[in-house]
């Protein structure tokens, strides 16, 4: 008969630590990247004339309420 062993591992203290503090730094990095994507974005599309805008689809309104923050269009 034979007995079953449940493996455990385990981890240096601190590993986790370290690991949700790398996570945490890369998502604030790909944060800032978003935003500053999109601000580029957006003035980049104020400089258009009405008529360039239109020839796009926008009016200077959709570029008003255009996000900066992530996760909001």
């Amino acid at each position: 008969m034979t007995t079953a062993v449940a493996k455990t591992t385990s981890v240096p203290f601190g590993a986790v630590t370290i690991y949700n503090t790398i996570n945490a730094v890369e998502a604030f990095v790909a944060a800032v990247q978003t935003w500053n994507a999109r601000r580029i974005t957006r003035n980049a599309l104020v400089r258009l004339s009405d008529t360039q805008l239109n020839d796009i689809g926008l009016t200077f309104k959709d570029i008003r309420n255009f996000p900066l923050e992530a996760g909001k269009y």
